[in-house]
Order: structure tokens, then C-alpha cells, then sequence
């Protein structure tokens, strides 16, 4: 009898352990860690935070924490390398760098970033003013400024606009000046600072140019866990209202500066982005490319 006590203790004694070992696992707090250059933009740090609190009931707590890289490339390969200590980085959806790593499909900016106006020469303006569509470029002799290296060509291009390419910001700047029949075509995050810098040269102020790009978070290989919870925060996030919040605090004025919905848009496609990434930005983003229309 003695004995069978005892085997009853110990059964007891063990599922005790077990229960303790589950819910310290459940209580432990995990980390994510980010690329600190991408931390230091507010409304991401703000929104990744958010998106972690909304995943806590169901995926226990997480801490957000900076990841060090020396560049956009060091950063890039300490992804693709899966270094522990180095979870994620926030960089533009691209076809060639989702390959090796984990694409989390919900655009951050919800699309801004392939939203793109123009700076032109105070006697251009009326030429870009008739264009409507994306073949008056063509019909009109217009070209847009940009470089070679930047995503903005290749997709330029495939929709049938005229380019000119130069190596240099400077460069751009004076071919702008000195020709009325082209625009520098600028993010509309930097285009106000740099008109203000530019005073001889104006916002050009009919229309916008607009195309599937957003900023969306990379994580390395074996941080399927970690993808899991951020997607489900910012899904409930988006839900219920907060990721909205966030954005606007950040973003209204900025595209009520440049008077984003008064514009005609200008609908391009864009060979360099994923299915996937794409059906996120119409289903997140500011704008559906689907029936090429607003969504503010």
C-alpha cells in the first residue's frame, strides 16, 4: 500500500513539473529583433509595437529590441546568413529578396512608397497638364528624369514612358531646369524638401504617378514563429482600427501637403513585384490595383 502511495505521489509530483515547465514557457518572453536603422523611423517602431501588444494573447509576450548591421547589405546577409540575434528588416517588396528569406506580406506605409510626383520647370507646366493617361507621355515628346539603378526606369519603361537617365542628383536637378519637356520624378516623401531647396523649380501640379511598391518586413529563415505573431498583430491591428490610427498620425498630412487625392493617378504596373505582394497592397493599401482606385 505504501508503495502505491508512493507511486501516486510521484505521478502527481511530475505533472506538476509539467505543468510548471508549460506555463513557464508560456510566460517567457520571447524578442524580435529588428534592424536598428529601421527602428528609428517612428511610425514603424510604433506600428511593429502595436502589432506585437494585439499578438500577445495568443503568442505570449515579445520585445522588440535592435538588431546592429553597418549597411543595407551587411544587414541583407546577416538575414540571409539566419544570424540568431538578427530576426527581421523592414526594406521595398522586391521579387529577388524573397528569395532565402520570409516575406511578410502587409505594406506598412500602405503603398506610399511607389506614389511618385514630379519636380519640373516653372515653363513645363502647361505641357503636363494635358496628360491624362499613361500613353500622353509619348504623344506629347515628355520624358521623366531618373537613374539607371533606381526601379522607377525598368518600370517606367515597361509602361511605355519615355526616360532619361543620369548618374547624378545634380545632374537631374539642372537637365530639369534647363528642359521644359521633362520631369524629375521624386517619392513623396522627399519631394517637399527638396523643392524647398530647389526654389527654381516647381511641384508639378495636375497629376501623380502611382505603382504597387511598399515597405514590408523580411525575416530570416527560421523565424516562422515570430512571422506567425506579427502577421496575426497587425491583421487585428488593421481590424480594429489602430494600424489606421498609426498611419494617419504619421502620413494624413503628408499627402494632404501634396494634395494626394486632388490629382488625376496615373495607374502603372510593375514587373519587378510578387503576386503575393501585390495582393497585399490591394488589400491594405491606399490604393487597389485591381479597379484602379483610391481608398482614403
Amino acid at each position: 500500500m505504501l508503495t502505491g502511495l508512493i507511486r501516486a505521489l510521484l505521478l502527481v509530483i511530475i505533472n506538476m513539473a509539467v505543468c510548471l515547465n508549460v506555463l513557464s514557457e508560456e510566460l517567457k518572453v520571447r524578442e524580435l529583433y529588428l534592424w536598428s536603422d529601421n527602428l528609428e523611423f517612428e511610425v514603424y517602431k510604433e506600428q511593429i509595437s502595436n502589432a506585437l501588444l494585439k499578438a500577445e494573447s495568443r503568442f505570449g509576450k515579445i520585445k522588440l529590441l535592435p538588431a546592429n548591421a553597418s549597411s543595407y547589405k551587411r544587414a541583407f546577409e546577416r538575414l540571409q546568413n539566419d544570424e540568431a540575434g538578427f530576426d527581421a528588416m523592414i526594406s521595398a517588396s522586391n521579387l529577388a529578396r524573397e528569395e532565402g528569406l520570409i516575406p511578410l506580406y502587409f505594406p506598412l506605409e500602405r503603398g506610399l512608397l511607389g506614389v511618385r510626383l514630379c519636380l519640373i520647370s516653372e515653363a513645363a507646366q502647361p505641357a503636363y497638364s494635358l496628360v491624362n493617361k499613361n500613353t500622353d507621355f509619348k504623344h506629347l515628346s515628355l520624358s521623366i528624369v531618373t537613374d539607371e539603378n533606381w526601379p522607377d526606369s525598368e518600370i517606367l519603361q515597361s509602361n511605355n514612358i519615355p526616360i532619361v537617365e543620369l548618374n547624378s542628383h545634380a545632374e537631374r536637378l539642372d537637365y530639369t531646369r534647363q528642359n521644359q519637356n521633362v520631369c524629375y520624378s521624386r517619392s513623396i516623401f522627399e519631394i517637399q524638401s527638396e523643392f524647398a531647396e530647389a526654389k527654381d523649380l516647381l511641384i508639378e501640379a495636375d497629376f501623380v504617378l502611382v505603382y504597387p511598391q511598399a515597405d514590408i518586413l523580411y525575416f530570416r529563415k527560421n523565424a516562422s514563429a515570430l512571422v506567425e505573431a506579427v502577421q496575426f498583430g497587425l491583421e487585428q491591428a488593421y481590424a480594429d482600427g489602430s494600424f489606421q490610427e498609426i498611419y494617419n498620425k504619421y502620413f494624413r498630412k503628408l499627402i494632404a501637403d501634396n494634395q494626394l487625392y486632388e490629382r488625376k493617378i496615373l495607374f502603372l504596373h510593375s514587373p519587378l513585384l510578387s503576386s503575393d505582394a501585390l495582393n497585399s497592397i490591394n488589400q491594405y493599401g491606399i490604393f487597389s490595383f485591381v479597379n484602379h482606385q483610391n481608398k482614403q
